[in-house]
């Protein structure tokens, strides 16, 4: 039988990969699921400044490389919002994938964008 604490960590895990799912945009999910040539096209698009993005905590960068983009006319607090709980639903994410991305970096760099 699993520990008091490995079946909390494992729980919680769940809890924060089922709210970013929810968020439909969420960072990890998007470098974790699809290829860098994917990934590429979407920060292209959504023009950021971004010129790399680690393997390690991905996802939370990818998310940062949005804020950090060309400001777009829809910006408002709602949207700080949004990007509050999606960062943070990211790290918490991108901490549960270390095992992975910290080898996938090693394996094949960081991802490039321009």
């Amino acid at each position: 039988m699993r520990s008091g604490k490995g079946v909390q960590y494992y729980k919680k895990s769940l809890l924060v990969a089922s709210l970013c799912l929810g968020l439909g945009a969420c960072g990890t999910l998007r470098t974790s699921l699809h290829t860098d040539q994917e990934i590429k096209r979407n920060l292209h698009s959504a023009e950021t400044y971004c010129e790399t993005i680690p393997r390690v905590y991905s996802g939370f960068t990818y998310s940062l490389c949005h804020l950090h983009a060309r400001p777009q006319s829809t910006t408002s607090g709602e949207l700080a919002i949004y990007y509050g709980v999606e960062l943070a639903a990211s790290a918490a994410l991108d901490t549960v994938l270390l095992p992975y991305t910290i080898q996938q970096q090693h394996k094949q760099g960081s991802i490039p964008i321009h």
